[in-house]
């Protein structure tokens, strides 16, 4: 179980700092003399807030209560229940919803990054490529065991270049495909609307 009294101390002070707060500013936004604030970032062992100071600190930072007290990694509600359904991390959340406001492109045409993400997630060869990343940190692993058991063998060094460069072309391979697929997709449909364009204007 998490110490939460040291989780508190030290989100709280990241927390702090991310939103460009000084203990005094914030000790005044959430009306706490600033005493106060610093004991709890410096001495949470002894000094742990009320409930309603905790409300506060989680209203005005938009973070849940458990997250202030190390209950769990991600900040708010909405993400944890994201985490807990799909497994993603709290930065893979934040990371996908700050390309989802992405602007469609000068033409309007152009797909959304949000867009392009969930082809790349539904194309046939993903599950393929992540399968084999997973087999590609498992082998390089083996060969770093050995490597490590060994650290003067050259022949046991080489043999661990090989399988990197290996992997890495593999990996390389597999994910052009999926690039090439999604690129395939975007000019066929941009061809055929030529097509009609073109059909369309000699039907005139």
């Amino acid at each position: 179980m998490p110490n939460y009294k040291t989780c508190f101390r030290n989100r709280l002070k990241e927390l702090r700092e991310d939103h460009n707060e000084t203990q005094k500013s914030l000790s005044e936004k959430i009306q706490v003399s600033e005493r106060t604030l610093n004991n709890w970032e410096l001495k949470s062992r002894e000094s742990i807030p009320s409930m309603d100071s905790l409300i506060d600190l989680s209203k005005f930072f938009g973070v849940s209560i458990d997250y202030l007290l190390g209950l769990n990694d991600c900040r708010t509600f909405e993400h944890e229940y994201i985490h807990n359904d799909t497994g993603l991390s709290e930065n893979a959340i934040a990371e996908i919803e700050t390309i989802k406001d992405d602007s469609i492109g000068e033409y309007g045409t152009i797909p959304t990054s949000i867009d392009l993400l969930s082809e790349i997630l539904c194309d046939k060869d993903f599950t393929e490529i992540l399968h084999d990343l997973r087999s590609s940190i498992g082998s390089e692993q083996i060969a770093l065991d050995s490597m490590q058991t060994f650290p003067d063998n050259r022949v046991l060094k080489n043999t661990f270049e090989t399988v990197r460069n290996s992997n890495i072309y593999h990996l390389s391979r597999v994910f052009s495909n999926i690039l090439e697929h999604i690129l395939d997709k975007h000019l066929s449909d941009t061809n055929s609307d030529i097509n009609l364009d073109i059909n369309s204007d000699i039907n005139k």
